[in-house]
């Protein structure tokens, strides 16, 4: 299991991408979104991502009955996977491989922000999506840059 060590919360503060403006221009791209707040988004603007990461949660808070009932109506059977909050478990990366390729949706039992990275590590077409607190959304685009600073922050968390 990869840890999330204190030192590197600050890092992971500055977004990977730009922020979303304008969702029209994310029409017909393969969408990986990673978070309830990032689908519930797109949903509402009439995108269903390729890739839909969730727990049920939005700022550690619960999603409203109704939040709950829109992803489980988009998104009928969810694979599960265990993630407790500060890691990225040992489950994830096969996970995310098989959901790169595939798509669907993943209901995380403990936290999904993380996966971002796999996520973004990985891609090779498309775009990953995800909220960055307080100021929006966050498109990535496949980039090495984006690549190997996402493999720089798995690294420390491997060797923490």
């Amino acid at each position: 299991m990869l840890k999330l060590p204190d030192n590197l919360r600050k890092e992971l503060r500055k977004p990977f991408g730009k922020f979303v403006k304008d969702f029209s221009k994310l029409k017909g791209k393969k969408i990986f979104a990673i978070g309830d707040e990032t689908v519930l988004v797109l949903l509402k603007n009439n995108i269903i991502p390729y890739v839909s990461v969730f727990d049920f949660k939005i700022m550690r808070k619960p999603v409203t009955e109704k939040q709950k009932k829109t992803l489980l109506s988009v998104f009928k059977n969810p694979l599960t996977l265990r993630n407790p909050a500060g890691t990225i478990s040992h489950e994830a990366l096969p996970m995310v491989e098989k959901m790169m390729m595939n798509g669907g949706a993943v209901l995380v039992d403990g936290e999904e922000d993380l996966l971002a990275l796999l996520f973004i590590y990985l891609l090779k077409e498309g775009v990953v999506l995800y909220g960055q607190p307080k100021e929006g959304m966050v498109m990535v685009e496949p980039s090495e840059k984006t690549r190997k600073k996402a493999l720089s922050i798995l690294e420390k968390m491997l060797h923490d």
